[in-house]
């Protein structure tokens, strides 16, 4: 963990919690200040307090292929993309399992979800790697739209998905990251070529509207002021 400026804070380790070593590929925080973590490698949610400490599991009798994890600011329901898999499932943030959806596809199905993240009103943004799409649902599961323009260009293999405080919905795909509404329209791109963005992953929209993307060609993270 570091802070908004880089500076290390601290990490958080679980040696011989679990059968296999801990695999963390995204983290949401809750209201009550907890994280909750996708652990690929034992196919589960992991949930700690702030401090690192391990509070409770769940997921590992339905999860296969755990990747990116948000909460409905709405329901407070925990959504867990498995991109393998090809859909979303859906918990309580007890860790008691409610429901999946999607498939294996194209319209209004997946083709490798990864990342996803929900706004204000409870809108859920599915970053679809393989579809070069964000799908975009609503709290009760429904299908509402897609959007896959970059601007200039067509969107090509979105990972990273995010929303700020005013639901803009940053997305981070092919070698950029862009900037769109809550109904997909693009307004901007936050990177530029100079930049050298390389298979841009997870991002997230620190307090003071910085943003903050995982560069995982370059092996590092990058801040963006707009």
């Amino acid at each position: 963990m570091h802070d908004s400026d880089g500076n290390y804070k601290q990490s958080f380790t679980f040696t011989g919690q679990f059968a296999t070593p801990f695999n963390p590929r995204d983290v949401a925080i809750s209201d009550d200040n907890e994280y909750f973590m996708t652990d690929n490698n034992n196919k589960q949610v992991v949930v700690s307090d702030e401090y690192g400490k391990l509070i409770r599991m769940f997921g590992s009798s339905e999860i296969d292929d755990p990747w990116g994890i948000a909460i409905n600011p709405v329901t407070k329901n925990v959504y867990v993309s498995e991109c393998s898999k090809h859909f979303i499932r859906k918990y309580t943030q007890g860790g008691v399992y409610i429901k999946s959806f999607g498939k294996s596809g194209d319209k209004q199905e997946f083709n490798r979800p990864y990342m996803l993240a929900i706004n204000s009103k409870g809108m859920v943004y599915v970053a679809e790697y393989w579809n070069h799409r964000i799908q975009v649902f609503n709290s009760d599961d429904q299908f509402m739209f897609e959007f896959s323009s970059t601007g200039d260009s067509r969107m090509s293999n979105p990972k990273g998905v995010a929303v700020d405080k005013n639901d803009y919905v940053y997305v981070s795909s092919n070698r950029k990251v862009t900037k769109h509404d809550s109904n997909g329209q693009f307004i901007c791109r936050i990177d530029s070529d100079k930049d050298r963005l390389s298979g841009p992953c997870g991002v997230a929209v620190c307090n003071d509207g910085r943003i903050a993307v995982v560069d995982c060609g370059n092996k590092c993270i990058k801040v963006f002021v707009e």
